[in-house]
């Protein structure tokens, strides 16, 4: 009993520092410039933590699309390699607006709250992480990207997704799972034991 209960404590504590560590699953965040078109001026952050849903799914240019929304605000993503091919990690230069393919170059769109761009962008984005899963799902998409709307670097977004379908819990869940291994250990210990 008490090598189980050592066991426990040592297997919650590495859990709760080993959780600090690995990440805390999906989340976007954009900054952008007050001449830009989509973000005019405004520094977002969007996870579960602050009430968004995020989705990722595999396009209709192979690459990936993503939903990022709450009850009042809504963004999305996409973004293609060029030809259509699947996107695999590095970076994607030149592109252009998604989703009207252009003389081979990469795509992407950042686009939300009712504003898009019409006409142009220029803009790259370097794909970190990918997993395609099968079917239309996406396992994890991780990318930073910047977006100039009308192609004008003034009107600037920059931003970053970390999308992962099965993501690490989160350190404060780890540390409630650790205070329970505590609590049973404390009452096992008050127990009167039998003799």
């Amino acid at each position: 009993m008490k090598s189980t209960v050592r066991i426990s404590l040592v297997l919650a504590l590495f859990l709760n520092f080993a959780g600090s560590a690995l990440g805390q699953g999906t989340m976007f965040y954009f900054t952008s410039t007050p001449q830009s078109t989509i973000g005019q001026g405004e520094t977002v952050t969007a996870s579960s933590a602050n009430g968004f849903t995020i989705t990722a799914e595999r396009n209709s240019h192979n690459g990936v699309s993503i939903v990022i929304v709450s009850e009042t605000r809504y963004w999305f993503l996409d973004f293609a390699a060029p030809g259509d091919a699947p996107l695999v990690v590095g970076q994607y230069n030149n592109a252009t607006l998604w989703p009207n393919p252009s003389g081979g170059n990469p795509m992407m769109s950042f686009s939300g709250e009712g504003r898009v761009n019409a006409t142009s962008i220029t803009g790259n984005f370097n794909v970190l992480a990918i997993d395609y899963g099968p079917g239309n799902v996406i396992n994890r998409f991780d990318a930073d990207f910047l977006q100039n709307d009308g192609g004008d670097p003034a009107q600037a977004n920059q931003g970053m997704i970390r999308f992962d379908i099965n993501p690490v819990p989160e350190p404060a869940t780890i540390s409630i799972i650790f205070a329970g291994v505590i609590a049973l250990f404390v009452v096992n210990r008050r127990r009167p034991r039998s003799k």
